[in-house]
């Protein structure tokens, strides 16, 4: 027997107007009519149970608004659980693998040439301008384009690498010799040319980091966990090691600038001297001494490795302090010409080494000085 429209709505109401947690249907046995009563949670007796269809309607109902309750959860981020959000992706193709062990290698051929093979310095001076020419202009690069979105951490460590090829070349001690002040400019002459190129590039290093200490760290991004830098210790960049950073790159900046002028001078120099030589046809058969000067030693052999070691270590725990993900692989093409470069350069001066000790004529410091 179908219920009457009147009795499924007004029941409907009344098992719907609390929250219905359970229906049950009770036998008849003393009723008139041959369905069993309804009893709702709430209380409320209906003698005329719905159909089953309209039972299963109010379950369904039922279990729609008991999800909808459950789902509705506002989510609530705590600064806790914002901070545990450390790290950030780092460039691969500024500071990635490949770049940082070409850098690396590079600065140790650069090292052991210096000290090793006066031929090999010369060209070393030449790889290692370029290093530093396609460092401080990535550096740049990266700055601009990235703006606010760079992080302070990793333009700290394209920093350091700018400023250890820097320091490499400064390293070198051999002097080049002069020689037939006749017909052209003397060796002495490129190489002021070139330290000049290189005390440049200093001075614009040194303008960045002025303007990165007093300024590019309030722009650049930072977290809790990636604002950490290596200076013998992990130290906050926002930190006394702020301070530091403006009086190192301050006192820099004023010595880049005097020697700036000092090369400057020296060039000036040169070309003069060499304006004399050209119209002085009589001096064609004089020549300055062949004598070397400042010649390399243990000290300055093993004071080079250890900036250089200490510069490996600055880098490297910078980048894992700071959480950087994505630079510890070389999957781009970009990677590949620094370390190829780099090897390449390594290799050659290996078997350079190797030719002169097996003729005998490998040198070092005090050695190279007596003969």
């Amino acid at each position: 027997m179908l219920a009457h429209p009147d009795w499924v709505a007004a029941n409907l109401l009344q098992c719907t107007a609390g929250t219905v947690q359970s229906v049950t249907v009770i036998p008849a046995v003393s009723h008139p009519t041959p369905m069993g009563p309804m009893i709702c949670s709430s209380g409320i007796y209906a003698h005329h149970p719905p159909p089953p269809i309209l039972a299963a309607l109010v379950l369904v109902l039922l279990a729609c608004k008991t999800a909808a309750t459950t789902a509705y959860q506002p989510v609530t981020v705590t600064a806790e659980a914002a901070e545990t959000d450390c790290g950030f992706q780092g460039d691969g193709d500024t500071y990635g693998l490949g770049v940082r062990l070409g850098a690396y290698i590079q600065w140790l051929t650069s090292i052991l040439a210096y000290n090793l093979s006066e031929e090999e310095a010369a060209a070393m001076r030449g790889v290692n301008t370029s290093f530093q020419i396609a460092m401080l202009a990535g550096l740049l690069v990266i700055t601009v384009q990235r703006g606010s979105s760079l992080y302070a951490a990793e333009a700290y460590v394209v920093l350091l690498f700018a400023l250890g090829g820097i320091c490499s070349a400064a390293t070198s001690p051999w002097k080049p010799k002069k020689r037939d002040r006749f017909g052209g400019m003397s060796r002495l002459a490129p190489s002021n040319v070139g330290a000049l190129i290189r005390i440049s590039l200093g001075t614009t290093l040194c303008a960045y980091g002025l303007w990165y200490s007093f300024q590019g760290l309030d722009h650049m991004r930072q977290n809790r966990c990636s604002r950490f830098a290596f200076i013998f210790a992990r130290v906050s960049l926002y930190g006394w090691t702020r301070t530091l950073l403006k009086v190192v790159f301050t006192l820099g900046s004023l010595a880049a600038l005097v020697l700036v002028a000092n090369n400057v001078l020296v060039v000036i120099l040169d070309c003069y001297e060499w304006l004399q030589n050209w119209t002085n046809a009589d001096d064609d058969d004089q020549s300055t001494a062949d004598a070397e000067i400042n010649q390399p030693s243990w000290v300055t052999a093993s004071i080079s490795l250890l900036g250089l070691g200490l510069l490996v270590v600055a880098v490297e725990l910078t980048l894992a302090w700071n959480h950087v993900r994505g630079v510890y692989s070389c999957g781009s093409t970009g990677q590949l010409f620094p370390l190829v470069v780099g090897c390449s350069g390594l290799l050659r001066l290996v078997y350079k080494l190797v030719s002169d000790f097996i003729h005998g004529s490998l040198k070092f410091g005090h050695a190279a000085a007596e003969s």
